[in-house]
């Protein structure tokens, strides 16, 4: 960065900014046709649910999503073929945090 004052004095002095924009979770395929994978930088509670939310909040499915498989920081679960395509919010409930993704349901 570069600051002249008013008499023309010039200084010049470097700086660095981190930005940190990652998500705590990755959320893939998506858009997704069913199966659905999440990767967590931190462990997962063995009681963590899986909702499938519309754009406005509401509940989609009335139970929550399946889950396939879990372990330690990998979930999978299975959304019913009968949601229709569109673009929903994944919500995860991981112990006392919850996180919301965009989701695409894209069923060929």
């Amino acid at each position: 960065m570069t600051v002249t004052d008013c008499f023309e004095c010039v200084d010049t002095e470097s700086i660095t900014i981190h930005i940190n924009m990652t998500s705590p979770m990755t959320l893939f395929p998506n858009p997704s046709s069913g199966v659905i994978n999440i990767v967590s930088q931190t462990d997962l509670d063995p009681e963590t649910s899986l909702k499938l939310l519309a754009i406005n909040g509401m509940q989609v499915m009335i139970n929550d999503i399946e889950i396939i498989k879990h372990n330690a920081r990998n979930i999978s679960g299975n959304i019913s073929q009968d949601i229709p395509n569109g673009i929903y919010i994944l919500e995860v409930k991981n112990g006392d945090q919850t996180i919301r993704q965009k989701l695409i349901i894209h069923n060929k």
